[in-house]
């Protein structure tokens, strides 16, 4: 035994260090659950970061805010307090009562809850709020006009963020199965299976946009800001993926290690013991698994493992994206033109996913005759975008034209 803590298929990391796997019985996080928080922690850091740097140093102006009776904190605000409120109290006593099969999307995506927990989310996070808004509303009338910030908006965004973003990639992910919606909308909404990262990030930035246009910001700065943010969050939840193993690898490596590569064999080819997708058809029983066991106490669970290894894409993805955050963060310091760091962004992680794509198991539309992922189809459009803007910015920056922002 060598780690105080356990993941139901995370145990197999003792493997790369030790080569024996921790004992599972333990006790139990969720790895993809794990990964996803600390995807959302991460990005909301940097995020908060790289805007307070551009506040200090000008970049980013501040707006007034009102002095008005009315509070400082909007309405909407406590009424989102109340419905994020209840969404984690109705779903928190899963999470922690749930040790056994469900994976960490499934239990998200289900009806499954409790409502007393939900009314006591509500009323803690909410009556908070409303508190504070209620409070706050006399104190507003004598008070002058401050600046205020994006960074004092940053959980706020954060937040939104997270919400849209999963309901976006759940819709993006409905779109691409829409035969089996039709056959069954409400289980396959929300069923755990089937996340598209794109659509998180495209609803997520769309709501975040408007979001930030409505306190009166000028958007390109925040979005540069925005950046290395996507970029950490991006690598941390790619870690979750390759922990828990949940498909998101490449095709089966058959090519032999030169001999003159020097890096682990795990990094060239893996056969995800532990992995979450469970599956008889893509996986078979391991030998001496010792994994987690069934609630019932049967045949233990994430016993299962790839007949053949394949191409470790979420470490690769990590490898690229890490490359791309040191240029990006290289490109904010030397650059003055709004929206640069952003479109530039787009651009390296979309020839990122294009290439990536290439190697990873994902369903092919024979499209104009291409044989390309509909992941390959939108790092295109990303990609084009990225360069388009880069160049439309530097050009009207040459010129003297102030971009609407």
């Amino acid at each position: 035994m060598y780690i105080g803590f356990v993941f139901p298929n995370l145990s197999y990391i003792s493997n790369y260090f030790f080569g024996t796997p921790v004992d599972n019985r333990l006790a139990v996080i969720q790895t993809f659950g794990l990964f996803l928080i600390l995807a959302f922690i991460g990005g909301y850091n940097m995020f908060k970061y790289e805007l307070q740097r551009r506040e200090r140093n000008g970049i980013i102006e501040g707006v007034k805010s009102q002095a008005q009776s009315q509070s400082n904190i909007p309405l909407s605000i406590v009424i989102g307090n109340f419905i994020v409120g209840f969404l984690v109290g109705f779903k928190l006593p899963l999470f922690i009562n749930n040790t056994t099969a469900s994976s960490f999307k499934n239990m998200l995506f289900s009806m499954d809850g409790s409502i007393i927990g939900g009314m006591i989310g509500a009323i803690l996070l909410g009556g908070t709020g409303l508190y504070m808004y209620v409070n706050q509303k006399d104190e507003q009338e004598n008070r002058t006009p401050d600046l205020l910030f994006p960074s004092h908006y940053a959980i706020e965004l954060t937040i939104l963020s997270a919400i849209t973003g999963l309901i976006g990639s759940k819709l993006f992910s409905v779109a691409e199965n829409l035969p089996a919606f039709f056959n069954d909308p409400i289980r396959t909404f929300f069923s755990g299976s089937g996340l598209t990262i794109y659509g998180g990030l495209i609803t997520a930035f769309i709501f975040g946009y408007f979001y930030m246009k409505s306190k009166g910001f000028k958007r390109l700065p925040i979005m540069d800001s925005l950046s290395p943010a996507l970029l950490v969050g991006y690598m941390l939840g790619r870690f979750g993926c390759h922990f828990s193993g949940d498909g998101d690898w490449g095709k089966v490596n058959t090519i032999q290690k030169p001999d003159w590569l020097i890096i682990p064999d795990w990094l060239w080819s893996w056969r995800y013991p532990h992995n979450v997708v469970n599956s008889s058809v893509e996986s078979i029983p391991m030998e001496n698994c010792g994994g987690l066991i069934s609630a019932n106490g049967g045949t233990p669970i994430f016993c299962k493992i790839l007949p053949q290894g394949v191409y470790p894409t979420p470490l690769y993805e990590i490898m690229m994206c890490l490359v791309i955050l040191v240029v990006v963060i290289l490109i904010s310091k030397k650059t003055k033109v709004p929206g640069f760091v952003f479109f530039s962004y787009l651009a390296m992680t979309g020839v990122e996913r294009f290439v990536i794509e290439f190697i990873r198991v994902n369903e092919r539309y024979g499209l104009l005759g291409l044989d390309w992922s509909l992941s390959q189809w939108i790092a295109l459009v990303m990609t084009i975008i990225g360069l388009v803007g880069m160049v439309v910015l530097v050009r009207n920056s040459k010129r003297g034209v102030k971009v609407s922002q």
